[in-house]
């Protein structure tokens, strides 16, 4: 979670909700999220470039679109320009609540998608949040 220093904590997706959703408060926290790329392994043709959605429980709308680096591992990687990586998310209660929060949500699905037509390609499901909250809350 946060710390003092908000440079490091600038956000270039753009970020619809504030966390748990729905809630008004002040900020308690800032939760950075980074999907800096997608790794492709499969032997099906890859994508020209994939956007990675991220939608909390509770959160209504399309979420937050990162547009990660593809990576395709049978070619030379080549980084490409206009990536967006990180979303800052504003904590507007307890870190406590916040666990219970991500607790209740039990995972965090991230969708793949491809640029072209929006079409899924791919989840990760991220599971046991709580546990990165109780760990910095320490």
């Amino acid at each position: 979670m946060a710390d003092v220093n908000r440079n490091k904590w600038q956000s270039d997706v753009q970020v619809t909700t504030s966390l748990p959703p729905s809630l008004e408060g002040p900020v308690h926290a800032l939760l950075r999220c980074e999907v800096s790329q997608v790794v492709w392994l499969t032997r099906h043709t890859a994508p020209s470039s994939v956007l990675v959605r991220l939608l909390w429980w509770g959160e209504s709308g399309d979420g937050s679109l990162f547009r990660p680096q593809l990576r395709i591992l049978s070619q030379p990687f080549q980084a490409r320009k206009g990536c967006k990586t990180q979303a800052v998310y504003s904590v507007r209660c307890s870190l406590e609540k916040f666990a219970a929060y991500v607790r209740d949500m039990q995972a965090l699905t991230l969708e793949v998608l491809d640029c072209k037509d929006m079409s899924l390609l791919g989840q990760a499901q991220i599971t046991d949040l709580q546990s990165l909250v109780e760990k910095t809350h320490q």
